[in-house]
């Protein structure tokens, strides 16, 4: 389809609105706060990004224009102190040639070939820096009317080596139908657009009606023409656009949000630039005869003008130059430049609650997940950070696709930058009162004293008498399910269902208005949302639930698994929930592998007797296996040895590689000669939270086949075992098989002492500790050392859960374990006999406990 001599199909591949609108729609999800905010922000990302000097040094400046042209409204964004569009004029042939050829690896542009990547939106990702996805383009055109083709039109002169050299060049894209059209004329030699100056100024005021003059100094011009006048954003107060850019010159207008005035947008992103750089860099609105600067002004002045002791009625915390290693590379220290926690005592209405970045001088969005923040500082709480040049890099690397929030499983976000923030973050509660520091690190400090004595108390082995999984107060269940593909391998093409679900309820009590939500969630946190729905849920009843047949969402990723996940929701809390895992465009992994060698014993000595607990600098030894061939033809294999970060599923290392032949039910024994040292490929794991899962690793052992074996079935690299795995920690002690796997404490000076019950979520029992009971506050209220009383309170600790681990082997009957059978009182009996003996009275039996307590803790 040719327009006209210099129009260019841009990829016509496929439905290019349909690309576009995606783009906007995009503007309402990820953290982002509507189109017309996302807009403001890519227009002024590019003129960042071409800016002349990297500090701001030289002047910069950017106006941005609301302004009728052939009668219609345009906004014009007009840079200054910039380079232009620099780079070849490639056209999609040449730049097809440039990846071919290996010019441009990943077939991504490079960042420096500005032209190109402006113009070719579908070959701009991959660049470093604004810009580099390319996103901010498609919003251009989203602003301008369909009556108007989406149109936006551009001119640039492009910076030489002085004004003698400087190259002039316009265009216009815009909409036909469903495609992307570029009219622009490339001239023969992509370095030297200079012979067509004439024929692209002569373009340009054919464009602009001969309106506006081409542009004589060196920066970029994007004209988005034919503004969609009735257009209103439900985000932004189902205002119009005009309306929103005419708010910016009312400075009375109330905005905390931020979401009716494009000058209130501008500085809330950009507010870096307008207070370190204000002598260089301006950013201007204009309209006739209207014209306003950006300064900081209003609550963003507040925010920033604060100090430590700035007000009574403000709790500041500001602190400079936090360093901490990185948990991509332990050998690189990164450091927040700037932090900055503001407790406001008086409420301010919408004041978003979070920590929020600034990267490339621009507010990307809040780090911390909502769960995670404390909801009494709602409307009081404000956060933010300033970078260093290294860790804005890697922060890059961690943003969500429309540059507003983070991916939420990223696990440098995860296990660094966030755990330095929360716990600034948690220290600041303290400061502002909301947080008791006696009560802190009491699960903590029970949990040490738990692993003090955890050896002793195996006659309450959770393993021998842990309650079964009781049954759930609420279920769902999938009673049908299905896919047009027939399998859960799927297309974008396919459908799924219709589905049949049923909701369940075991409570005594119906709920009403429950909310079922069916959802499909990526590996990257982000979910998409297919159905909702309301309904009442009876006591100790079930409903079903019907979804008709729905297509998979295109936007999910291909090449990956997803989940397909029902909610049962009531009163905002999630009451259960039940998923189904799909592969989209790859095959569903072979569950069904057939085990040709059966790998059994794998053994390692480690430092400490009873304990997989390893710290940073010592050694596993002694690494073995054995394992065993059922195949009668000898076989060509390789035992394989691997780390793996159970976090992140990841392998961290290869540790041990070996070639073995091995015949039909021969037995094959392998030694690892060297130990294994716990170095610095361990210390992003050591930097995490202190939980079993976070500080766990797996020595995985897997044999593989070094040659195809046609009759087996077998190809080279299939595995021909059942994995194996050796648990251990980084500096951390697991609980073991001792009774309790949760900790925690009450405040009730009428209760008990401490009392044990089961866990809600997995197996095994909670122990609690009454920290209002006047033993415990006896010791608290003592006139001696601190060293003395944290003695005194472990001596305790270990006293009451002793006695709550007795009490529960009681309870459960399971006295017939050797500790009660082998211990004796001054009566001959064995402790097992007492217990088994109906007549005991409770005074006995507590009695009895007593001198177990003192037998356990010697």
């Amino acid at each position: 389809m040719i327009y006209n001599d210099e129009s260019v199909i841009i990829n016509d591949q496929y439905n290019r609105l349909i690309k576009l609108k995606k783009t906007y729609d995009e503007e309402d999800s990820l953290g982002a706060k509507g189109f017309v905010h996302g807009l403001q922000k890519d227009l002024i990302q590019n003129c960042v990004g071409a800016r002349v000097n990297e500090r701001f040094n030289a002047p910069w400046n950017v106006i941005i224009e609301l302004k009728k042209i052939n009668n219609k409204y345009s906004l014009i964004i007009t840079d200054e102190g910039t380079t232009g569009l620099r780079g070849g004029i490639y056209d999609s042939d040449k730049i097809l040639k440039k990846f071919e050829n290996k010019e441009w690896s990943n077939e991504k542009i490079p960042s420096n070939e500005n032209f190109s990547r402006f113009i070719n939106d579908d070959f701009s990702g991959g660049g470093h820096g604004p810009g580099s996805q390319g996103q901010g383009k498609g919003l251009f055109h989203m602003l301008s009317s369909k009556e108007n083709d989406h149109t936006v039109i551009f001119e640039s002169v492009r910076s030489g080596k002085d004004d003698s050299e400087n190259e002039y060049i316009a265009g216009k894209k815009y909409v036909k139908n469903v495609q992307l059209i570029c009219d622009f004329p490339y001239p023969s030699d992509p370095n030297n657009p200079s012979s067509l100056k004439q024929k692209y100024i002569d373009n340009f005021r054919k464009y602009t009606y001969n309106e506006i003059e081409p542009l004589e100094k060196v920066g970029t011009r994007i004209i988005i023409y034919g503004i969609d006048e009735n257009a209103k954003y439900e985000l932004n107060n189902n205002l119009t656009f005009i309306e929103i850019f005419r708010n910016s010159f009312k400075k009375e207008i109330v905005d905390p949000t931020c979401k009716k005035s494009f000058y209130n947008m501008i500085q809330e992103t950009w507010w870096e630039i307008i207070q370190k750089k204000g002598e260089k860099a301006t950013i201007r609105l204009v309209e006739g005869d209207k014209e306003r600067k950006l300064v900081i002004d209003g609550l963003i002045k507040k925010i920033l003008e604060l100090t430590n002791k700035s007000d009574k009625n403000v709790i500041v915390h500001e602190k400079i130059n936090i360093s901490f290693p990185s948990s991509n590379n332990p050998s690189i220290k990164l450091r927040i430049k700037k932090l900055k926690f503001i407790f406001f005592k008086k409420e301010i209405k919408d004041l978003e609650h979070g920590v929020f970045v600034n990267r490339a001088f621009m507010k990307i969005g809040n780090c911390l997940a909502q769960r995670s923040l404390d909801h009494r500082l709602n409307d009081k709480f404000y956060g933010y950070v300033e970078l260093d040049e290294q860790l804005e890099h890697e922060i890059e690397q961690c943003e969500n696709t429309v540059h507003y929030g983070f991916r939420s499983n990223d696990s440098f976000m995860k296990h660094c930058f966030n755990k330095q923030i929360k716990k600034e973050y948690d220290n600041f509660k303290i400061k502002c009162g909301f947080v008791e520091k006696t009560h802190k690190n009491q699960s903590a400090s029970l949990r040490d004293s738990y692993l003090d004595i955890v050896k002793k108390l195996n006659f309450a082995s959770v393993s021998n008498w842990s309650p079964s999984n009781t049954k759930a107060d609420y279920e769902i269940k999938f009673v049908k399910f299905s896919t047009s593909s027939g399998s859960l391998s799927v297309l974008h093409s396919d459908t799924i269902g219709p589905i049949s679900l049923e909701i369940i309820n075991h409570e005594s009590e119906k709920i009403d208005l429950a909310k079922l939500k069916l959802e499909f969630i990526t590996d990257y946190g982000e979910s998409f949302l297919i159905h909702e729905n309301s309904f009442d849920l009876p006591a100790n009843s079930s409903v079903t639930q019907n979804i008709n047949q729905f297509p998979i969402n295109n936007r999910l990723p291909n090449k990956k698994k997803v989940t397909l996940k029902a909610s049962l929701i009531s009163s905002n809390q999630q009451k259960a929930s039940k998923t189904r895992f799909l592969w989209v465009g790859m095959d569903e992994p072979d569950k069904n592998k057939k085990v040709h060698v059966k790998l059994e014993k794998c053994l390692a000595t480690f430092p400490r007797n009873n304990s997989r607990r390893v710290n940073i600098g010592e050694f596993i030894k002694d690494i073995k296996c054995s394992f065993t061939s059922n195949v009668s033809t000898e076989l060509e294999c390789k035992l394989i040895i691997n780390l793996i970060d159970k976090i992140k599923n990841k392998k961290i290392d290869n540790i041990f590689e070996q070639s073995i032949n091995i015949s039909f039910q021969e037995d094959c024994n392998i030694i690892i000669p060297k130990p294994l040292e716990i170095d610095e490929r361990f210390e992003e794991i050591n930097l995490r939270e202190e939980t079993e899962s976070n500080r766990e690793v797996k020595m995985e052992f897997d044999i593989i086949s070094e040659k195809d074996y046609p009759e087996l079935e077998i190809q080279k690299g299939n595995s021909l075992c059942s994995k194996k795995t050796i648990k251990f920690y980084i500096e951390f002690d697991p609980i073991g098989k001792g009774p309790f796997s949760q900790f925690g404490s009450i405040d009730d000076p009428n209760n008990y002492k401490s009392k044990h019950e089961p866990c809600l979520n997995e197996k095994g029992y909670k122990f609690i500790l009454n920290i209002k009971h006047r033993c415990w506050l006896d010791i608290e209220e003592l006139k001696i050392n601190d060293k003395t009383i944290n003695s005194l309170k472990k001596d305790y600790n270990h006293y009451e859960i002793a006695k709550q681990a007795l009490f529960l082997a009681i309870e459960n009957q399971t006295t017939d374990h050797n500790f009660f059978k082998s211990n004796t009182n001054k009566h001959d009996r064995t402790y097992h006999e007492f217990f088994e003996d109906d007549d005991l009275s409770v005074l006995q039996a507590h009695e009895l406990v007593e001198e177990l307590i003192e037998k356990i803790l010697n």
